[in-house]
């Protein structure tokens, strides 16, 4: 009974990855249906598949994507309950150069991992389904999941010394991470506006801070971007989860202020199941720019989410109509911003899948930046002297 629940919900994956995810024309090459259902089939036989390797094999499975905007969601009542090493790593050449401790203070900032389950990365890759690392660029590449699944990892620490270590693994909140408690900073008579821990949604009072620090008077980001172009995938499945959610918010609403529900219901229904339709939208919003006139450096990463590269495309879009003196400094940024519109579908009291509705323009002529992100016009590679000193920030200061 368990082994069958399961593979509906595998079923179910795939299937809305197929036909209902926005990605789907275009992320379909990396979609390995094929070799996902026989690595589980296998597991199965092998009575290996209990809750955390399922879990495990959806998220890695998703993670080969390449696409942040996708995500499973564990319930609490699940008996399985994500982990994480307590660390973060970045690539250079063959090794992986902790940047980050949180939990495991075994580790250094600047320790490389050398080895995992005595294999180089690239080695070690090889046993994995697709790329779940996203991608083959080295400054892409995340690792801190395939490093948790390790067994022990070799590593040299900055006097040298080596040491094999067991990998300890600690409980992982679904939480975005958050950005810097204000992203924005002058140094140098420079105003730098940190966005390399940009998460997918920024609160209104942050979003207000940057734009403020970005222009120099009363601007609207609608006359600056012009008309946005989105298109929407209404198929049956997506419209079904779009109206439960919409009925949810207008059960909390008064009859006075859901009217927007009711025109939303209207226009799913006008549009259930025709896919993809065009949708032309305008940001209307007005902020009073600050900026005395002091060049702006936007710092990127690729963990700046889609809330960071709006800021991004807003900033380039002001720079071309001559507003701004702006330069985006760092390496190329997520490339979420090519989906929007999440949806969530649970498939039972333990497993939701996230996945987005909607694609710009771009995404949809296939001219997005998913898989390669937004490229900074100043890049800076990773090294591992970034483990001692913010290499990014110096670059962004030199005139």
């Amino acid at each position: 009974m368990v082994a069958e629940k399961r593979d509906r919900i595998l079923q179910a994956v795939m299937s809305v990855l197929e036909r209902d995810y926005a990605g789907a024309p275009e992320k379909a090459p990396l979609n390995e249906t094929k070799q996902w259902l026989t690595a589980f089939g296998e597991a199965w036989k092998g009575n290996r598949l209990d809750d955390e390797l399922f879990a495990c094999y959806l998220t890695q499975y998703l993670a080969t994507l390449h696409d942040p905007n996708l995500s499973l969601l564990v319930s609490a009542e699940c008996p399985y309950q994500p982990e994480r090493c307590g660390f973060s790593v970045r690539r250079y050449g063959d090794e992986l150069y902790v940047v980050e401790v949180r939990e495991d203070e075994r580790f250094t900032v600047g320790d490389a991992i050398v080895l995992l389950n005595r294999s180089k990365p690239d080695d070690h890759l090889r046993y994995a389904i697709g790329n779940p690392v996203n991608g083959d660029d080295p400054d892409r590449q995340l690792w801190d999941d395939l490093v948790s699944r390790c067994a022990h990892v070799l590593v040299r620490h900055a006097d040298g010394s080596e040491e094999d270590m067991r990998m300890r693994r600690f409980p992982h909140a679904h939480a975005a991470v958050a950005e810097p408690a204000d992203p924005v900073r002058v140094q140098d008579d420079v105003t730098i506006i940190d966005l390399r821990r940009a998460p997918a949604v920024f609160d209104d009072a942050t979003y207000d801070r940057i734009l403020t620090a970005l222009f120099a008077g009363r601007v609207n980001v609608g006359e600056v971007l012009g008309d946005e172009v989105q298109y929407t995938n209404y198929t049956v499945g997506n419209c079904a989860v779009r109206r439960a959610q919409l009925m949810a918010v207008r059960a909390s609403l008064d009859p006075v202020d859901a009217g927007w529900v009711d025109e939303e219901l209207e226009r799913l229904a006008s549009h259930e199941g025709t896919g993809f339709v065009r949708e032309v939208e305008r940001e209307d919003y007005e902020v009073q720019g600050e900026n005395p006139g002091r060049p702006v450096r936007l710092l990127t990463d690729v963990t700046t989410g889609a809330a960071g590269e709006r800021i991004v495309r807003i900033a380039q879009a002001a720079r071309s109509k001559g507003l701004v003196d702006m330069r985006v400094v760092g390496r190329a940024t997520s490339g979420a911003i090519d989906y929007a519109n999440p949806l969530a579908v649970s498939f039972d009291e333990y497993y939701t899948l996230v996945y987005p509705m909607s694609k710009t323009e771009a995404a949809f002529r296939g001219e997005g930046v998913s898989g390669t992100g937004i490229a900074p016009d100043t890049l800076v590679p990773f090294t591992p002297e970034e483990c001692v000193s913010d290499e990014v920030q110096r670059r962004a200061l030199e005139r």
